[in-house]
């Protein structure tokens, strides 16, 4: 889905894209820069109402408030929007484990992989896969499970990766399968 990831700084600095639509990444506030304690501020410059909830969920998991985080992304863990449900899904495996909700934990994990199986069986949009992989192998890595046998290496698809996509291409470089 198209749209306009732009955000605007307390300072009226624009940041992001100004009149040019962009595709939306996985876990925007990750993806975004700003200075120490302004986290918060960030998240209230995401021009898109969807983003910006996504972003607050990831700010309510860094803070450690798992239970808001939770239900901040809950809706759109049923999104047809790929992106936002792939970070809705991860935000929700991470704020679960951290709770000791497992089974809650695994059903979003698992979400992610079928998403991800999904649009590698249509093969026809690169962007998508690499954003798919990129959150199957967080969710796994981090709660550590394996990848499942025969998961595409994520740097096969590394040049699909947007920048503020929610990590570095070096930081993905490690992710392939196990």
């Amino acid at each position: 889905m198209e749209f306009d990831q732009g955000f605007v700084l307390p300072d009226g600095t624009r940041m992001g894209v100004s009149g040019k639509s962009e595709k939306r990444t996985v876990l925007p506030l990750m993806g975004s820069t700003f200075l120490p304690g302004k986290a918060e501020e960030t998240v209230k410059h995401f021009e898109d109402p969807k983003l910006q909830e996504i972003a607050r969920g990831e700010l309510y998991f860094f803070r450690a408030q798992a239970e808001s985080c939770i239900q901040s992304v809950e809706k759109y863990q049923t999104s047809e929007d790929p992106i936002l449900r792939l970070s809705a899904d991860m935000l929700s495996t991470f704020a679960n484990f951290t709770l000791g909700n497992g089974r809650e934990a695994q059903m979003a994990r698992k979400d992610v992989a079928q998403i991800l199986r999904k649009y590698l069986e249509k093969e026809e949009d690169p962007e998508t896969i690499a954003s798919c992989l990129f959150a199957y192998y967080v969710t796994s890595v981090l709660i550590h499970i394996l990848p499942e046998e025969g998961t595409p290496p994520l740097d096969r698809y590394l040049s699909y990766l947007r920048s503020g996509s929610g990590c570095s291409r070096s930081v993905c470089w490690g992710m392939s399968p196990i």
